[in-house]
């Protein structure tokens, strides 16, 4: 539903006529969508508009870069979606303690470029790097390719400033590393995916750019000896910065195992002389640049089928054998050989249907394994019933969060639908 006359005068007094608009495109080359939009260009803009989305009933979805489906949906409520491409600055970068301050809507391809010049990284890897927003990878906590080198996304984080559904900001972490005392409200922010507030400022740390990279990949006919080639490389050589299986559901399952090297340029090369050494019994073996394998560093597209699992490092040989049982053939699967995280991609939504998904979660629910369908809102509440080891306590703390935080329930109505 669209917003009234009223709430579009009120956001036009607040935030100047030029910068509300019926479509999203306005402000920044994002799809388009059926709802007042809104470009607020401070943290007290923010503020107002939820003061005013709150008089009028209407429900708040904050949007970054699109790069990932919007999946805050209340058909029933008038809808004001938050553009951040206003909120686009560089802070603060201290080059020398590693620190960047930057508001939400700055994306990480002009953020990376910006650090670059001093030969420094945001240790992030996010699908659709060129389009996505800082504020809108550390919203849903957009996992890549670096999570074992680097860590999570929610260890980037120093500090963050939040806007709450009452107009409420907190602050919490600030721009040094040793900074918490008590409990860290910035990995509860992190991931909440817009439920729990807008982010109006950030705070990340930094790391030193790596001066030479490849990738090296081996194929493989079966899925089960990419694994074992895998495990063997993990074992053997502890300092890659990046390990994958990369493979297709379906027959042949054409396997790879590709391992990123990033270092100085020696290690790069003794880390490439040592692999090669190894025996792993691949069919074809070649040295890559080091964004090749793009399945790798895009494991997320915004519309189709994204599945995410993650299962303990030791149970992926488990968890490809249910996937090539359990799933339709046709999807691209990317494992992190380290981590356990394993994502899987089809350009079809209507991919996994409801049967198989009910299949799936029954074979895996042994292996205790985390799954989410980030393009699916829906999904959160049928996981209670799919995975029933998720549901002690989380939803009801979940719930009780987004009350203490969104008190009127106006931010991203729909992402979270928690009412067992």
């Amino acid at each position: 539903m669209i917003a009234g006359r009223d709430t579009r005068t009120a956001l036009r007094s607040l935030v100047g006529d030029e910068y509300v608009a019926d479509d999203l495109a306005t402000f920044s080359d994002v799809h388009p969508a059926s709802a007042v939009v809104v470009a607020p260009a401070t943290t007290e803009e923010v503020q107002g508009v939820m003061r005013i989305a709150v008089g009028a009933g209407a429900a708040v979805v904050p949007v970054g870069g699109d790069a990932a489906p919007r999946c805050g949906s209340d058909d029933s409520r008038p809808t004001i979606l938050v553009s951040l491409s206003r909120l686009d600055a560089i802070v603060e970068h201290a080059v020398d303690d590693l620190v960047l301050t930057v508001q939400p809507g700055l994306r990480f391809a002009d953020a990376r470029d910006a650090v670059g010049e001093h030969g420094q990284v945001v240790p992030f890897s996010p699908p659709h790097a060129e389009r996505a927003t800082l504020g809108g990878i550390v919203a849903c906590a957009a996992e890549g390719a670096v999570l074992s080198a680097y860590g999570s996304v929610r260890d980037q984080v120093l500090g963050m400033e939040v806007v709450h559904g009452d107009g409420r900001v907190s602050h919490s972490g600030g721009r040094v590393v040793k900074n918490v005392t008590g409990y860290d409200l910035c990995r509860l922010y992190t991931g909440s995916h817009g439920v729990l507030g807008i982010i109006t400022e950030l705070t990340l740390r930094l790391r030193p750019d790596e001066r030479s990279a490849c990738r090296l990949r081996w194929r493989f006919d079966r899925l089960e000896d990419a694994w074992e080639a895998a495990r063997t490389l993990h074992h053997a050589q502890p300092y890659l910065f990046a390990l994958h299986v990369v493979s297709s559901l379906g027959e042949p399952p054409n396997a790879a195992v590709v391992a990123t090297l990033r270092g100085e340029e020696d290690l790069v090369e003794a880390l490439g002389d040592a692999c090669w050494a190894l025996d792993l019994a691949a069919g074809e073996r070649d040295v890559l640049a080091p964004d090749a394998v793009g399945e790798i560093d895009d494991s997320a597209p915004r519309t189709g089928t994204h599945l995410r699992l993650g299962v303990l490092p030791g149970a992926g040989d488990h968890l490809l054998q249910i996937l090539r049982r359990r799933l339709p053939p046709g999807a691209d699967v990317v494992l992190d050989a380290r981590t356990g995280i394993c994502d899987l991609r089809h350009e079809d939504p209507a991919w996994l249907d409801p049967v198989e998904e009910a299949a799936l979660g029954v074979d895996l629910e042994p292996l205790h394994a985390q799954v989410d369908r980030p393009s699916d809102p829906g999904f959160h509440e049928r996981r209670l019933a799919l995975f029933p080891s998720t549901r002690p306590g989380g939803a009801n703390i979940m719930r009780t969060l987004m009350t203490a935080l969104d008190p009127h329930h106006v931010l991203n109505p729909g992402r979270y639908e928690v009412t067992r």
